[in-house]
């Protein structure tokens, strides 16, 4: 629906979730909300949206009191933002890695990539893609891009960096040395670049584990107790039975997905670590 009509729909209502498809960019749904609604009611309004409609949405509760046209447009401009970035995105990977380094190293990026968005899609690149095996001297850059906190990088990208250097260098102390100038001034084993750096090298130092077994435990987001949940998994046996049990009793199995991860970890972390073999290990990091 057009944004007029989208707007008298929401007029219409006393309080409203109103639902936008990603790929063409409009509202597609407007679903009344009572104002003082209980979890409950706004939860049935959200279950509305995978069941009534196909393909990737997003969805805003919005007050007909304070919402124009411009509400709309501001909204679907940050949609359109999205694809650009998408698209930039996209048109990287044709990019040698060299070209990508050098976009790091001088912090030009694209409207509208920012440093922040950019950066760390490159460094990820730069980390995940098979393709991108990095030479000494490649790696040499991003050190010396760490090394200068150089003032492209986002404090945030900064610290993915360095992780992910500590695990392409196969360097254990270089992760328990950061780990150990961050303490006290974040916390680091909410991060999910550290949490997959630590899994990744199985850095079993027992400072480090009870910081994620703190992180499981915890009451705050989902995304970081799983995060810690599968790094204690990868450290495996070394992360000993209490990071077990603390998975165990913390983490449910709210879908099939994490039903699975979870018993997955708990197993290896009970199992000798001579269990998983060369296959097994291939499988626990596909799956972990």
């Amino acid at each position: 629906m057009t944004n007029e009509e989208a707007l008298h729909c929401i007029k219409t209502t006393d309080y409203c979730y109103v639902v936008w498809s990603i790929e063409k960019n409009v509202v597609i749904a407007v679903y009344p909300v009572p104002r003082d609604a209980t979890i409950e009611q706004g939860s049935a309004a959200l279950s509305k949206v995978d069941s009534e409609h196909a393909g990737p949405t997003k969805g805003r509760f919005l007050d007909p009191r304070t919402t124009t046209l411009t509400t709309l447009s501001e909204e679907q401009q940050q949609t359109e933002t999205i694809h650009d970035r998408e698209r930039t995105f996209r048109s990287w990977q044709a990019y040698s890695t060299n070209d990508l380094l050098g976009i790091l190293e001088h912090g030009e990026f694209p409207p509208p990539m920012d440093p922040f968005y950019g950066a760390q899609h490159i460094i990820e690149q730069l980390y995940y893609s098979p393709r991108r095996a990095l030479s000494s001297e490649q790696l040499g850059r991003l050190d010396a891009m760490a090394a200068s906190s150089c003032a492209s990088l986002e404090p945030a990208v900064a610290l993915r960096l360095e992780c992910w250097l500590a695990v392409l260098h196969r360097d254990r102390d270089r992760l328990e040395r950061f780990w150990s100038r961050w303490i006290g001034t974040v916390k680091l084993a909410a991060s999910d670049a550290f949490a997959t750096a630590t899994g990744d090298l199985q850095l079993d130092s027992g400072p480090v584990i009870d910081s994620f077994m703190e992180v499981v435990r915890s009451s705050g987001m989902f995304g970081p107790r799983f995060d810690a949940m599968v790094a204690l998994g990868k450290i495996g046996s070394s992360a000993g039975e209490t990071a077990a049990a603390t998975i165990a009793a913390h983490i449910y199995q709210s879908s099939q997905q994490v039903a699975a991860v979870r018993d997955l970890s708990i197993e290896i972390i009970r199992s000798s670590a001579s269990d998983w073999g060369p296959v097994g290990c291939v499988s626990v990091e596909w799956y972990l």
